[in-house]
């Protein structure tokens, strides 16, 4: 009677720490290097928390400052 039972709530636990890993890693999983082309692509680095941010960023991810003007390739 109680087996189908602890099968789900095991199931359901385990799905809950699936969810929990892919939200923290997608979070906080960022990678050393972006490489674009085979050379290393560099990322804006936020002048106060020092937070990589994506190359478009108009303010840090982090922390909200405005990122510095960025120079076109």
């Amino acid at each position: 009677m109680f087996a189908p039972m602890t099968f789900l709530v095991t199931v359901g636990m385990i799905l809950a720490v699936f969810t929990a890993v892919t939200i923290l890693m997608r979070a906080f999983g960022e990678s050393k290097s972006t490489t674009r082309g085979g050379r290393t692509a560099s990322r804006p680095t936020c002048p106060r928390c020092r937070q990589r941010n994506r190359r478009a960023a108009n303010y840090c991810a982090r922390c909200g400052k405005k990122m510095p003007a960025q120079r076109k390739r």
